[in-house]
């Protein structure tokens, strides 16, 4: 089961977070049917860690524990969410598979 979490203390993903949600969901539900790893998917503010076109990032950083980064300030920042957001998922959760199933 994947679960998803927006941290959003500062509420800078406050105008999106429905759309997030909706995108999210939709992404793991496509992206589950090919496999379940049981990660959790953290969603937050942070420039610094997305593409600079697009708005938009990911890190995993365990096999169950990956987050999506987002500029919520990005002129992009929407059409990202609905376009880019299946593949980024689809990229860290390969990360995720792999970290688990690939010993060092």
């Amino acid at each position: 089961m994947m679960q998803i979490h927006i941290l959003d203390a500062q509420n800078h993903l406050q105008p999106f977070e429905s759309q997030i949600r909706e995108s999210a969901a939709h992404a793991v539900s496509n992206i589950s049917q090919y496999l379940n790893p049981g990660v959790d998917i953290c969603f937050s503010h942070d420039p610094e860690h997305c593409n600079p076109k697009l708005g938009i990032g990911g890190g995993a950083f365990n096999p169950r524990l990956l987050h999506i980064f987002l500029d919520a300030r990005n002129d992009n920042i929407a059409s990202s969410i609905d376009k880019e957001l299946l593949a980024v998922l689809a990229h860290e959760i390969h990360h995720c598979v792999r970290m688990e199933k690939v010993e060092d």
